[in-house]
């Protein structure tokens, strides 16, 4: 596969993740906690290219993360590029297309990049720690985590050019 197939499939992926983030994710909530769309396309592109790609794309969906919160502006960039790196680490030693695996793989992920989100802002802003870990933090990495599943599925399908993931 070309260089320009990969970046037009993960160019395709991104839109489709900042649309379901805007449109889809407020209304796929338990409880006030929902899964992070943006999260979910970090973690197909770090367990489908490796800890290069998945810190940058991190950090470039941090930065799209950031650009809504200026109190925090770089925290979210710097969580996703160590969740991407870390994940894509990950992908490198899994077993792929084992659904547990890939579950634990996104949800711990997710856990801790909502981790240390929330525990900058508590240092930046101040607030309340222990509530929003409980109800939207750990909820939200479960959810996110699961729809992650579905995405590699799909990925899998949608190969080009015979990719490995």
């Amino acid at each position: 596969m070309t260089l320009q197939q990969r970046l037009a499939r993960w160019l395709v992926l991104g839109g489709l993740g900042l649309a379901w983030h805007a449109l889809a994710a407020p209304r796929l909530g338990l409880g006030g906690a929902g899964p992070d769309p943006l999260l979910v396309i970090l973690g197909a592109v770090a367990l489908g290219e490796g800890p290069v790609v998945g810190s940058l794309a991190g950090f470039a969906l941090g930065l799209l993360a950031d650009l809504s919160q200026p109190v925090t502006l770089g925290l979210h960039a710097a969580a996703g590029a160590l969740a991407g790196h870390l994940l894509g680490r990950f992908a490198l030693d899994m077993a792929p297309g084992v659904p547990l695996v890939e579950w634990s793989a996104g949800a711990a992920a997710a856990a801790g990049y909502g981790v240390l989100v929330l525990v900058g802002r508590v240092l930046l802003a101040g607030g309340a720690f222990w509530r929003p870990l409980l109800t939207a933090v750990l909820p939200s990495a479960a959810l996110t985590g699961l729809l992650l599943l579905p995405v590699l599925r799909l990925l899998e399908r949608w190969r080009l050019g015979g990719s490995e993931w």
